[in-house]
């Protein structure tokens, strides 16, 4: 993952954590990953090497995509417990954690076939 995606990773856990007492925060994380997402996309249209190289990556993208996604439901599941009071669901947790650790590891293998 790029250092980008670890913040968005962070971010979303944060998210994830507070989504009880703020619902509109995800909205507004959702928004502004739009909005980043189309400016990236049309720098990159731009520039056809820059094009060509996005292709190759778009595996990785959506495992790093998918490896956020995890993140905040992680801390969903930690802020649900916190806003009613209840025990963490240890097992999802560890669920989301194990996939994660997956993902990384395909994402590592996948790195170096993709970007010889």
């Amino acid at each position: 993952m790029e250092s980008g995606d670890i913040l968005w990773a962070l971010v979303m856990f944060i998210i994830g954590i507070v989504i009880f007492r703020a619902t509109w925060l995800k909205r507004l994380a959702h928004f502004v990953g739009a909005i980043v997402s189309i400016i990236s996309l049309y720098s990159i249209a731009t520039k056809p090497e820059l094009l060509a190289g996005y292709i190759l990556n778009i595996p990785i993208s959506y495992i790093g995509g998918a490896a956020t996604h995890y993140f905040y439901l992680i801390g969903a599941n930690i802020g649900r417990a916190i806003h009613f009071k209840t025990n963490v669901n240890w097992a999802r947790i560890g669920f989301y954690t194990v996939a994660i650790v997956a993902l990384m590891l395909l994402l590592r293998w996948l790195n170096p076939v993709l970007n010889p």
